[in-house]
């Protein structure tokens, strides 16, 4: 119904940075792009997020957790549910169309991942989710498997990853099947004094190019902006970080040609 990036919109403060952090360790909100980015500054930490397009018509609802229960070692488990209401039902006549109905189409992801730091420099990750969708009378699934790699230099953060690795078909319940795309990523980032800079390249039948920005505005604010190319069209996005004690509360908002323009909030606690 929608394409996989559209899909993929369940983080909160990824969004605001253009989903261009892909180098960087943002925690368990990375697991769907780049497992090896989930590490974080604590030992453990929650994350759940929600949005809605088009006057809720499109909300998607997401949490997630890692925890490190070794030195070096992080487990992350995540999920998300996305519900779109009120898709037109048209009758074919011709050139023209009638619409006859609504339906409306209802997925679900649970994902698991594990990372590890081999060095201080280099991180590696890999992870594995069940999708599962839901159209009409039609129900589909899959299972897939991401990985990827993250290195920190002394001028800058790599990350490579790839979506949909081993990923099966997509097969629904009246016989189809969808065959799963590849997808691959490539991003950089750096920070100059206290704002950081970050770019990536992605390629899943056509190239993606994505930057972001995010700066430590006044105490415990963070303030983050992105362009994106979503779906062949480019989206700005903004955020507001607030940190309290051990508790972030974020709110983004993210242009979208073809859902609506959205709003994100999320709430990440160090546990």
């Amino acid at each position: 119904m929608y394409a996989d990036e559209l899909l993929n919109q369940a983080s909160v403060h990824l969004a605001s940075m253009g989903m261009a952090a892909i180098a960087d360790e943002i925690g368990i909100e990375l697991m769907a792009i780049n497992p090896a980015g989930i590490h974080s500054q604590q030992n453990a930490e929650w994350v759940s997020g929600y949005t809605s397009h088009m006057q809720s018509a499109f909300t998607t609802a997401f949490s997630g957790i890692s925890i490190s229960p070794l030195k070096d070692w992080t487990v992350g488990l995540s999920g998300a549910i996305r519900s779109v209401d009120g898709i037109p039902e048209t009758q074919g006549d011709g050139f023209t169309g009638t619409q006859i109905g609504a339906f409306s189409d209802t997925s679900f992801d649970i994902s698991a991942a594990l990372a590890y730091r081999i060095t201080p420099r280099l991180s590696v990750g890999s992870g594995v989710g069940l999708f599962r969708q839901s159209v009409v009378n039609e129900t589909a699934s899959r299972l897939s498997v991401n990985v990827g790699i993250q290195y920190r230099s002394d001028i800058g953060r790599i990350g490579i990853a790839a979506q949909n690795a081993l990923a099966a078909p997509l097969k629904w319940s009246t016989g189809r099947s969808d065959e799963a795309q590849i997808g691959y990523q490539l991003g950089y980032s750096t920070e100059i004094e206290s704002i950081r800079l970050m770019g990536s390249v992605a390629y899943q039948t056509v190239p993606r190019y994505n930057v972001g920005v995010s700066t430590l505005l006044v105490d415990r604010l963070t303030v983050s902006a992105g362009i994106e190319d979503l779906a062949s069209n480019w989206t700005a996005s903004f955020g507001l970080a607030i940190k309290l004690d051990q508790t972030q509360v974020v709110y983004t908002y993210q242009q979208n040609q073809a859902l609506g323009d959205s709003h994100k909030m999320g709430i990440k606690i160090e546990l």
